[in-house]
């Protein structure tokens, strides 16, 4: 089968798998906000407020200045992209052909631009629960590792001590170590790895602004590093890669904190409201902190034929036949709002009515 890559743009799939697409749907297969944009970022939207005569800030020193506000990182080491996926660019180039391992199941853009810059790939399928040992001879082995932490696809969140442990054994053994933390927005604490800048250097930490306030089409995104690493990586940026319209939301989204915690807590209830309904209908599902999740029938190994009823049914799920260590057998749904959890378990129960 020829699937389309990444979530979003549900007429790739339709295709794909000829089925017509129905008047209506909902669209389970992008990872955004469940909520929307906040109030401040819409009305930036409709005011047209910014003036587009002049060119951007081509080192974004405004957003960086708040963006070190708010992480406590010195502005130094903030790289601020075209979404996460422009640094991720920046990261290949600069380990042109070099060894790059990637822990999977993995977000797909790490190993397909390595590759575009000649870079040879060690993947890295961890045990049920992770231990060190599955990941030391890959360390040892390569000149950087690419870990999403919250994992995407899964939702779910490796060991602090343990990823502490990664990060020590591959700055002793040269390593670069990239932990993507685009969803770490939507965890309970908004936990991150950052407070390991100041104690280990071959750390880049990624994030995205897209997911929590809902603006993908708008690209944004950032990373955190040590400044000797920022100096190295930076040259490879594009100049006015960033347009005004990002570099402007992407400080209006810096003060929606109250936002984000209202987010937080409606994803869980939401979350936990899906899982209940999944464990009584007999699917499987992943223990993800985060707005998705894993899940699949425990009645079938494939899940060709679900993923098709559900898209005749106006249910559009990513499908995992991509994500090595996966090859099909989960899907890949968001949490969404509560009208649309309820759409989807309407589905699933007809699915199981069949």
């Amino acid at each position: 089968m020829n699937l389309p890559l990444h979530g979003s743009n549900p007429h790739y799939l339709y295709d794909a798998l000829n089925i017509p697409m129905p008047e209506r749907w909902s669209d389970f297969s992008v990872n955004l906000n469940p909520l929307g944009q906040p109030d401040s970022l819409s009305a930036l939207l409709s005011k047209g407020a910014i003036d587009f005569r002049d060119y951007p800030d081509p080192i974004h020193t405004s957003l960086r200045r708040r963006i070190s506000i708010s992480e406590g990182i010195d502005p130094g080491g903030i790289i601020v992209g075209n979404g996460a996926a422009e640094v991720i660019h920046m990261i290949a180039c600069l380990l042109r052909g070099k060894k790059v391992a990637v822990v999977h199941p993995a977000f797909s853009e790490y190993e397909l631009t390595c590759r575009a810059f000649s870079c040879s790939i060690e993947h890295v399928i961890p045990s049920l629960i992770p231990e060190f040992e599955d990941f030391a001879g890959a360390i040892k082995a390569s000149d950087a590792i690419f870990i999403c932490n919250p994992n995407n696809p899964a939702g779910t969140v490796m060991d602090p001590v343990l990823l502490e442990e990664i990060i020590g054994y591959a700055e002793e053994n040269d390593c670069l170590v990239i932990v993507d933390e685009a969803f770490h927005d939507f965890l309970p604490q908004g936990d991150s790895c950052k407070k390991l800048l100041g104690v280990h250097f071959n750390l880049i930490i990624l994030r995205s602004m897209t997911k929590m306030f809902s603006m993908a089409g708008i690209r944004l995104g950032f990373a955190l590093m040590a400044e000797e690493l920022k100096s190295k990586l930076e040259k490879y940026q594009t100049h006015w890669s960033v347009n005004s319209f990002a570099l402007c939301a992407g400080e209006i989204c810096l003060e929606q904190q109250d936002f984000v915690m209202k987010t937080r807590g409606y994803v869980a209830r939401e979350r936990a409201r899906m899982f209940c309904f999944l464990k009584k209908n007999d699917f499987s599902f992943s223990r993800s902190q985060t707005n998705f999740y894993l899940m699949k029938d425990n009645r079938t190994e494939q899940q060709i034929d679900l993923i098709i009823f559900l898209l005749k049914n106006g249910i559009v799920p990513r499908h995992t036949y991509n994500f090595r260590g996966l090859e099909g057998r989960w899907l890949r749904m968001a949490v969404k709002d509560e009208e649309s959890n309820n759409l989807l378990m309407e589905v699933l129960e007809k699915w199981r009515e069949n």
